[in-house]
């Protein structure tokens, strides 16, 4: 990874609350931004809405590398309230609705 994208990988969090304050998204939307990589040695403040971006982040990447996606490691990593469990079946059903 180069110096610039490791940069960017850094500050695009906090970059892109700004933009979106400054947008008028509101508070909870940047906030949501914010904090949706759900980093930290303490478990995140509750917040449903940047966990479902963590959550779709991670399956986007998987889904690009072709790998499977480990919810057991995604709920671990990012502190995400739910249940693992119940994210598979509300995939299964978007999946199944799909065709």
């Amino acid at each position: 990874m180069s110096f610039a994208s490791a940069m960017l990988q850094h500050v695009h969090e906090s970059l892109g609350a700004l933009a979106a304050a400054c947008w008028g998204i509101g508070e909870r939307g940047a906030q949501t931004i914010g904090t949706h990589h759900r980093l930290g040695t303490e478990r995140p403040s509750a917040n449903p809405m940047a966990e479902a971006v963590y959550l779709a982040e991670r399956a986007d990447h998987a889904e690009q590398r072709g790998e499977p996606l480990d919810l057991e490691a995604v709920w671990r990593q990012g502190w995400l309230s739910g249940t693992p469990a119940a994210a598979a079946a509300f995939r299964d059903e978007m999946r199944a609705a799909a065709g």
